[in-house]
């Protein structure tokens, strides 16, 4: 025979498991869109992490007027004659920003695996709680 306090024990129950399901749900979809972020950060990280030392000049089109080509030729030229050293400066850039790109991939993997991880042992602690969850409910209407 059930009785009052047996049917509010289990609505409260029912209540409780449904809030916790929608607080999952919310944190989930919270992880998805954190997800997304740092998928799109790296990606656009891995976009820019090489360095162009050869950036056109007057080109594909010489810019008009007798001073601006005169300029753009010297530019070229300068561009030539350091060359020797530009070129080292920037092999050295990309190398370091191909290390931080490698290193950002090797962090998001890890961090992406530690919220695996923390979301078992949240839904495993959740399981244990769901379990004893009865007895509590059943203690604090009976004090």
């Amino acid at each position: 025979m059930t009785t009052e306090t047996d049917i509010a024990t289990e609505e409260v129950a029912d209540v409780l498991r449904q809030l916790k399901q929608e607080i999952r749900r919310q944190h989930l979809q919270d992880e998805m869109e954190c997800a997304v972020g740092v998928v799109a950060a790296l990606i656009q990280a891995r976009e820019v992490s090489q360095v162009n030392p050869h950036q056109p000049i007057a080109w594909p089109h010489w810019p008009e007027g007798l001073w601006p080509k005169i300029v753009a030729l010297l530019q070229k030229v300068v561009r030539r004659l350091l060359r020797w050293y530009i070129n080292p400066l920037v092999a050295e850039q990309n190398r370091f920003n191909s290390a931080v790109v490698t290193a950002l991939d090797a962090l998001a993997r890890e961090n992406a695996r530690l919220r695996d991880e923390v979301r078992m042992l949240a839904a495993r602690q959740a399981d244990m709680a769901t379990a004893q969850e009865p007895y509590r409910i059943r203690e604090r209407l009976w004090d």
